[in-house]
């Protein structure tokens, strides 16, 4: 749900000139709007250098509130008889990520963000109309147009004072507005009374149906522009997002010259955040670009009565339910991407292969949609002049301006040729995936064969298979595993059967407990010795020595080692008479592991028997 602005605005600009209404043409404009941000836009003025806005008025919605451009901080000190071109004024919700119009790219912009509670020119989703006031003549942008163009010419009376047109309205301040909350979230929204509006009836003045068949052709235009403009943001956002990471590049140099031992799983570390964060602002990025995959009944009922073709209008947002479906795929395999970070180069290349692949596909099905676009707005460019603008705005799709329909034909040509090469390309990277599928395959069956405890197998084999299953992630074989061990050993060896016990709850608990490889288990602790003393006892498992954490990749000269490896180094490493920490974890009797720190003196030995675990 997103916050859509308060129902009315009223700019008002108020200084003085001295020309009067009858001397001058009238300042030209442009309003670029959204559901969170509103842009007005003056060109550069023919001669002049400065235009006069004084008394304009802008009014969305039926409420008749009205603030004044003048109430905003960002605007307060403007000369509104006097304004330099090119300029653009632009007012957006707080945090929000839109960007700004291209068209003022390079113009002098002032800026004011507002909070949730201050947004303003949309009531609600079947009121998105903009009225403008205060001159000689009243302009009126469409219906949910996001886009138009308007003259002004200032009265009289707001040449001669100002003031009296902007009567000291309040500034606009966090208990001013009132909240409108709506759910649609789809560009510019054509409600059932909106078609009502428009319905020719019979009765109907020449000038009424002229009227209404105007406005119910820009509407349709206007739906269409806002769709491909959300096709193009969300183009250029994933290009933004999915940009060489330059900090990922230097921070990994940087830790392989630190710290090279420990260089490799930073870095996958970092890759497997920085993707699963690119994700996540990807998904936001969907949400508020969203893309309809049908028309609204609405939409058909105006559609129908204007010039576009309705098969040209089902193909349209067929296409459109393909960009949404590329739009998936690429986000599920950016995820698969994220996953593999720790895995093999010539997997973590294939994902790599395959995201490229999805983002070409994402690409191509918009520009196939867009080109639909552009013969539905051809078909309407006779009544609605103003699509040139928002067309000549757009980043990646192309071409920016209506064409013939012979060149519309052969941009779909090479469009769909670029489809079928896709294709090809898909079909190749599936046999790629199907030979490391087959490949795992064929490795899963010869490890699981390798880890079939046999009933001779010594009990250090036996949990060395136990603990490699529960690494590979199986933990049901896992537990039975240890089970197992419990059954051959609990026999010969009375500390057989609680190991199995405390190994099979701890590899229950594994992930909970943050565990990556494994610890270090105590079989037994001698009495009056410093262990005993300091309050171990068998079925206590030691995650941490010496400040060391035991239970994720231990390095020694470059090479991986086990847990119970580098602890008995460790305690070799001490000597008699110093004090050592230790962390460790105690089986409850409710299945729970409570984590307990104490201190060790060792003497001659520590007085504890380790095995693996």
């Amino acid at each position: 749900m997103r916050w859509l602005l308060l129902s009315c605005i009223c700019l008002i600009f108020g200084a003085s000139t001295t020309l009067s209404a009858q001397e001058q043409t009238g300042t030209d404009f442009v309003i670029f709007r959204d559901r969170d941000t509103f842009t007005l836009y003056l060109p550069a003025g023919e001669g002049e250098q400065t235009v006069s806005l004084n008394g304009l008025r802008f009014e969305a919605g039926t409420r008749g509130q009205s603030y004044p451009l003048a109430s905003f901080s960002a605007f307060a000190s403007l000369s509104l008889g006097q304004l330099p071109t090119p300029l653009c004024l632009h007012i957006r919700r707080n945090e929000d990520s839109t960007p700004l119009p291209m068209i003022c790219n390079g113009v002098m912009t002032l800026r004011q963000e507002l909070a949730d509670f201050d947004v303003f020119w949309y009531e609600n989703e079947q009121d998105l109309t903009v009225l403008v006031q205060g001159g000689e003549d009243e302009g009126f942008c469409p219906a949910g147009s996001p886009y138009c163009e308007l003259n002004f010419i200032p009265s009289v009376d707001a040449l001669s004072d100002p003031s009296a047109s902007s009567p000291g309205y309040p500034t606009i301040t966090s208990s001013d507005a009132p909240v409108f909350n709506i759910t649609g979230n789809v560009g510019a929204i054509i409600s059932q009374s909106e078609v009502q509006q428009l319905t020719i009836n019979v009765g109907d003045s020449p000038e009424e149906t002229q009227r209404k068949a105007r406005l119910r052709t820009d509407t349709v235009a206007a739906e269409l522009l806002q769709i491909v403009r959300n096709i193009d943001n969300r183009l250029f956002q994933v290009n933004a997002t999915l940009s060489p990471d330059l900090f990922g590049t230097q921070l990994g140099e940087i830790r392989a010259t630190v710290i090279p031992d420990a260089a490799t799983p930073f870095s996958d570390a970092y890759q497997t955040l920085f993707v699963k964060q690119q994700v996540s602002d990807l998904r936001q990025i969907f949400a508020t670009t969203a893309i309809p995959n049908a028309p609204s009944p609405a939409f058909v009922a105006l559609a129908s009565e204007t010039p576009v073709d309705p098969f040209d209008i089902q193909f349209f947002y067929a296409e459109l339910n393909e960009i949404n479906i590329a739009s998936n795929y690429m986000l599920e395999r950016l995820e698969k991407l994220a996953d593999a970070a720790d895995e093999n180069e010539a997997w973590v290349n294939f994902q790599q292969d395959y995201l490229a692949l999805e983002v070409q596909t994402l690409l191509n099905r918009s520009q196939i949609a867009y080109v639909v676009a552009l013969r539905l707005l051809a078909d309407l460019k006779d009544a609605y002049s103003d699509m040139l603008i928002p067309l000549d705005m757009l980043l990646f799709l192309e071409p920016r301006s209506l064409i013939s329909e012979t060149d519309n034909r052969q941009y779909f040509d090479e469009y769909l040729n670029h489809s079928l090469a896709l294709a090809t390309i898909r079909a190749g990277l599936v046999e790629v995936g199907l030979q490391f599928t087959n490949a795992d395959l064929d490795a899963y069956a010869a490890v699981s064969a390798e880890l079939v405890i046999h009933a001779d197998d010594p009990w250090n084999i036996v949990v060395a298979k136990a603990i490699s299953l529960r690494q590979l992630g199986r933990l049901t074989e896992s537990v039975a595993a240890f089970a197992q061990y419990g059954e051959m050993f609990s026999a010969s060896d009375p500390s057989a059967e609680q190991y199995a016990h405390v190994a099979q709850q701890f590899t229950l608990d594994v992930r909970a407990l943050g565990i990556l490889y494994g610890a270090v288990y105590i079989y037994e602790v001698k009495p009056d010795t410093p262990a005993a003393k300091a309050g171990l006892s068998a079925g206590d498992i030691i995650v941490e020595f010496d400040g060391q954490d035991l239970t994720g990749s231990l390095l020694r000269d470059g090479e991986e080692i086990t847990a119970i490896e580098f602890m008995q180094a460790a305690m070799q490493a001490v000597v008699a008479g110093e004090e050592v920490s230790i962390v460790y974890l105690l089986l409850n009797e409710d299945g729970t592991f409570t984590r307990n720190a104490i201190t060790v003196v060792k003497d001659t030995e520590f007085g504890f028997g380790l095995m693996p675990i």
